[in-house]
């Protein structure tokens, strides 16, 4: 889960936004505690699949794009933002 946490890191900072600003969207939408989200991107706590999720939500609404999440071939857990639906469709994303 680390990785993951680093591919959010990366996707928050290209869309000019911080841990702190994430943290404070997440307590205001009342999706969970802002001490949560820091505690997740520290690798203090993990987040329930419900959590994961509303907060990958919460960064792709706002950016105003979508957010893939999969496996590949491999096995390997990926997550690429700015991903048409089309082509999610047609991936090796399954």
């Amino acid at each position: 889960m680390k990785d993951i946490r680093s591919k959010l890191k990366h996707i928050l900072m290209d869309g000019d936004m911080t841990i702190y600003w994430l943290a404070n969207k997440a307590k205001e939408k009342e999706i969970m505690s802002a001490s949560t989200v820091f505690k997740y991107f520290s690798g203090e706590t993990d987040l329930s699949n419900e959590k994961f999720l509303s907060l990958v939500g919460l960064i792709a609404k706002s950016l105003g794009t979508t957010i893939a999440i999969g496996f590949n071939r491999d096995g390997e857990y990926i997550i690429k933002p700015n991903i048409p639906l089309i082509a999610l469709m047609e991936s090796d994303i399954y």
